[in-house]
């Protein structure tokens, strides 16, 4: 059989289906049409040589009034703006702490011979596996200068009294109390998971539904140093291999950082009104540091009957979320939060924040609810036609 020239229409043609579109193309992706033949795109160009930290999950581009093109990162490690390829990180702060806070930051390293692990011991810091604090003010200790300890540092969780960190230089004598009396730490918000863990199968997720119930110090363990902690909910209803999820937690738990726990557990039931959750998880193992009732007010959801749909077959009944962020702008300002978090503003520069602070990429983002209650903040926004707000260099570039 002879061949048959094949003549194909050039351009996408979606205005019917792809059975009435013969002869012709009717999708694609990362084609175009140069003198009626079609060709793959030439490729990306890399926006920049420079890098940031975690796995990229949002992005926000926007113009401020004075035509500086910038982007929003987040990612499950922290929150960028990008500006002509370079990315400033602008992470929220947690909390600070200093000489005169409590806990005290006073002598907080520890140090051993020939090792680069730094501990630091500060009750109730707060932070999780993979945290940011930057220090400043401390001595060299140990054999380690004080310029790196006096930087940034990705933290390792070891207890909620501990965490650890590695420098570059590894120390030349063992110190149990070193860094003197000017240190402070600075803490960013807690990072969040680069992926999401859930179970699989039918009945996996929200199948079955769940019950809330708040509960007052219902932790405790049988001994400090124990990966293993003791839940009290009257009446709980549960058998061994179901999952209950912890989604508030006030306090730590038998020493337990609060914030590792607020995921969920497979329970072992040890009675009517007990059940035991393992605290090894992932790779991690957090043990107690005491025995007493603990946790302050508590959430805990709980699977209701049927603890199984028909024909289930689940592992994990809750999802424990990757980091994920939300932003917008209003105006030329940012307005940012990550999923299941407070709300931040970011302000460019020339503009100042309520509470005083200068915007610009190197001040980090503000929690909101703070500069809402500033004494400036109503200044900072005027009312317009349509019954909306908008931000005050805004509305005097409208005006003229």
């Amino acid at each position: 059989m002879p061949l048959q020239k094949l003549q194909l229409r050039p351009g996408i043609n979606k205005e019917g289906t792809n059975y009435t579109n013969e002869g012709g193309w009717f999708d694609c992706d990362k084609v175009r049409f140069r003198s009626g033949n079609a060709e793959k795109i030439g490729g990306w160009t890399r926006l920049s040589n420079n890098t940031f930290r975690g796995i990229c999950r949002a992005l926000w581009n926007w113009g401020t009034l004075s035509g500086a093109n910038l982007l929003g990162v987040g990612t499950n490690l922290k929150y960028y703006i990008e500006q002509g390829g370079a990315y400033n990180d602008v992470t929220p702060l947690r909390v600070t702490y200093t000489h005169s806070t409590t806990p005290s930051t006073d002598n907080m390293f520890s140090t051993v011979n020939g090792s680069k692990v730094v501990t630091v011991t500060l009750s109730g810091y707060g932070g999780v596996d993979n945290d940011f604090v930057t220090i400043s003010g401390s001595t060299a200790v140990g054999g380690i200068p004080a310029a790196e300890l006096n930087a940034e540092q990705q933290i390792l969780y070891k207890s909620g009294t501990q965490f650890t960190f590695t420098t570059t230089t590894a120390a030349t004598s063992t110190v149990t109390a070193g860094g003197g009396t000017n240190i402070t730490a600075q803490f960013q918000i807690n990072t969040g998971l680069d992926v999401e863990i859930a179970g699989t199968g039918w009945g996996a997720g929200t199948w079955p539904s769940y019950i809330d119930t708040t509960l007052t110090n219902p932790f405790t363990a049988a001994s400090a140093g124990v990966s293993v902690l003791t839940v009290t909910k009257t009446a709980h209803g549960l058998t061994t291999g179901d999952y209950v999820y912890f989604s508030s937690i006030a306090a730590d738990a038998c020493g337990i950082n609060r914030l590792v726990l607020q995921k969920s557990f497979p329970i072992t039931s040890t009675g009517a009104n007990t059940f035991t959750i393992s605290t090894v998880i992932g790779s991690n193992t957090y043990t107690t540091t005491s025995t007493a009732a603990s946790g302050g007010t508590v959430v805990i959801s709980t699977p209701v009957a049927p603890v199984r749909g028909w024909g289930a077959a689940a592992s994990v009944g809750v999802a424990q979320q990757l980091r994920l962020w939300t932003n917008d702008n209003f105006g030329q300002d940012l307005v940012l939060a990550p999923r299941g978090g407070e709300i931040y503003l970011w302000l460019p520069s020339g503009q100042v924040y309520p509470s005083g602070a200068a915007g610009g990429l190197t001040t980090r983002a503000q929690l909101l609810s703070v500069e809402s209650t500033a004494a400036s903040y109503l200044g900072q926004f005027v009312p317009n036609n349509t019954n909306r707000f908008i931000p005050q260099a805004s509305a005097e570039i409208l005006e003229k």
